[in-house]
């Protein structure tokens, strides 16, 4: 196995981490969005009911919505780990979005390291091998 090979992977299980971290924001954003629910809901004005439907149905959207940013990169992490042809362009254009990720720091370094392997020639050349 040669080293690009090795960086591949690594960029692959870079965006599971990604990934992850979207899974993990959206389910901090609903369970925000329910606990200021149940808070609103025990309230003594009477209408906490509306409040609490209204705060779950927020949080369900938005768990949804910071969830389907998790979508692209577990796809591309399957691609480059099977070694797809398509999972490396795939791969580029995700990163370059990852670029202003909401874990900034984090994101936008894997998004850094990711386009500079996926460019590489030897990446390139891999990927045409492997087709």
């Amino acid at each position: 196995m040669n080293t690009m090979h090795s960086q591949v992977k690594v960029v692959a299980y870079l965006h599971i981490l990604l990934g992850a971290i979207c899974l993990l924001g959206a389910a901090g954003l609903a369970l925000l969005f329910g606990v200021i629910g149940a808070a609103i809901g025990g309230g003594v004005t009477g209408h906490g009911g509306v409040g609490l439907l209204g705060f779950l149905g927020v949080g369900g959207i938005a768990f949804v919505l910071v969830g389907i940013f998790a979508i692209p990169h577990f796809i591309v992490a399957w691609g480059l780990l099977n070694g797809a042809e398509w999972a490396r362009i795939a791969g580029i254009i995700v990163s370059i979005l990852s670029l202003v990720h909401p874990a900034i720091g984090l994101g936008t370094a894997i998004a850094i390291y990711s386009l500079i392997v996926l460019f590489s020639t030897e990446t390139e050349e891999l990927f045409r091998r492997s087709s």
